[in-house]
């Protein structure tokens, strides 16, 4: 892990729904990447656009990762959206994947469905809230990477439940949040996006693989 790092156990961050969230600047659009994330929903019913994941500032570009208004995860975006599969209290993994021309989502490994468009615009990431920041969402979120290239199925499966050493090829974001105190999410792939956390509570209540350890 990066100099400096204290990892001091298993954590993820919880957004209550009241505003919390994580932001980290971005200075790339990308037409390829991979987003892992594992996450759970604390409530059984949230309201449409209650997001926990944002790449953008402004509801005109860029993407999120949300609820559709009828209680099922979505990706949502300005070229279109993709319902995923239903809201869960139970940990759930959401990968979602652009080639440059199709967007894939794979919910615990499973593919969930295609389409053909890639959401291009990335000016931050963010944790807990939408892109127009008026939907924060009461979820807890543990592992998030960002790859610079479209991984495979079989890659996300194998991925998905282990640490990674953090200079895998393509690997541009990994925040395994076993920080466990501060209000910096460390970046553990070597390229310093750190991201600064306002709010939000750290967890002990993380998903039972060995992906954040």
């Amino acid at each position: 892990s990066c100099s400096g790092y204290l990892d001091n156990g298993d954590y993820s961050l919880s957004f209550g729904g009241d505003g919390d969230y994580t932001h980290l600047d971005w200075s790339e659009n990308m037409s390829s990447y991979t987003i892992s994330i594992w996450v759970k929903s604390n409530v059984e019913s949230q309201g449409t656009f209650d997001a926990f994941f944002n790449t953008y500032n402004n509801p005109n570009n860029g993407a999120q990762l949300d609820c559709n208004g009828s209680n099922n995860y979505r990706f949502h975006t300005e070229e279109g959206s993709i319902v995923i599969a239903p809201l869960s209290t139970e940990w759930s993994h959401i990968a979602v994947v652009a080639d440059n021309s199709t967007t894939t989502i794979y919910f615990n490994g499973e593919l969930i469905n295609s389409s053909n468009w890639v959401e291009t615009d990335w000016n931050q990431i963010e944790l807990g809230r939408n892109r127009n920041v008026n939907n924060p969402g009461n979820y807890t979120v543990d592992d998030v990477r960002i790859w610079n290239i479209a991984l495979s199925q079989e890659e996300i499966q194998s991925n998905m439940g282990i640490a990674l050493a953090g200079n895998e090829i393509g690997l541009i974001g990994y925040w395994n949040f076993n920080e466990g105190s501060g209000e910096v999410l460390t970046d553990l792939s070597g390229n310093g996006n750190d991201g600064l956390i306002v709010s939000a509570e750290w967890s002990t209540d993380v998903p039972e693989t060995g992906s954040s350890g």
